[in-house]
């Protein structure tokens, strides 16, 4: 598989369906970033995407872009981060932990993701 960039992906043509949605969603920026990032990890390459019911595979993919958020923000949680940042970004972190506990698991919609601080 080769590497991408956002730029090698024709997003206008590029659906991406929420369940229970008959509409394509657009995608934010850091949607996109996700998606490309994923193509291109090696470590996923041979790991299957998608399998199970319409569920069990939203519920995949949340998962996948829950743990890449955590992991983009594991800097936050260093010891020479100030405090206060910490305190700020714990918050956000725990709740994308929470995610899979959301009333609306797995069926989220954008407003049902925390919002990332400043």
């Amino acid at each position: 598989m080769s590497k991408i960039t956002k730029d090698d992906i024709d997003w206008d043509n590029f659906p991406a369906y929420i369940a229970g949605s008959s509409e394509p969603k657009v995608l934010t920026e850091e949607e996109k970033d996700w998606i490309v990032e994923h193509h291109n990890n090696e470590e996923l390459i041979n790991e299957p995407i998608f399998s199970g019911t319409q569920d069990e595979q939203m519920a995949s993919m949340f998962r996948r872009m829950r743990n890449s958020y955590l992991a983009s923000t594991d800097w936050t949680q260093q010891p020479d981060v100030p405090e206060e940042t910490r305190t700020k970004w714990q918050s956000y972190r725990q709740a994308l932990r929470d995610l899979p506990t959301h009333e609306n698991w797995p069926n989220l919609k954008e407003s049902d993701w925390p919002t990332k601080p400043e």
